[in-house]
């Protein structure tokens, strides 16, 4: 069983331990880690579980839990209602609503803005990003 670690797109200190296999394994702190988290994948942690993106041979797949969808799938999408409220959509049918407190800016970094603080607005924005999901399709080795 193939598994790798994922890097939390909010909390710094936590990794996600994912199976190819079996989805997400489990939320760990980055000290308990012995290998390097994947460079090409990010997570967030909300109340229904793990939502997150990783880089594959086949372009990026968001995961929610255990299902998995393709960029490269036009049956699903992803919208941001008011800063704070999150849809996933498959075949035009709700999957996920999430309700969720936006995160603060960093004051110190002057290129913080909205898509590069909250995962829920960047996946918005990446997910038809033709750049994106070419930098985000991993070569074949």
């Amino acid at each position: 069983m193939k598994e790798f670690y994922i890097r939390n797109k909010v909390s710094k200190n936590k990794c996600l331990r994912y199976s190819c296999e079996f989805g997400p394994v489990e939320e760990v702190d980055v000290g308990s880690v012995l290998l390097n988290p994947r460079m090409k994948a990010c997570y967030v942690r909300f109340s229904k579980g793990f939502l997150g993106v990783i880089g594959s041979v086949s372009g990026p797949v968001l995961f929610f839990n255990d299902r998995r969808f393709y960029f490269s799938n036009p049956n699903w999408n992803v919208k941001v209602e008011n800063k704070n409220v999150f849809y996933l959509f498959e075949n035009g049918i709700e999957v996920l609503k999430e309700k969720y407190n936006s995160p603060p800016l960093d004051e110190l970094d002057p290129w913080s803005d909205e898509e590069s603080e909250d995962f829920f607005i960047w996946l918005e924005a990446k997910r038809n990003d033709e750049e994106f999901m070419e930098m985000w399709t991993l070569c074949k080795v």
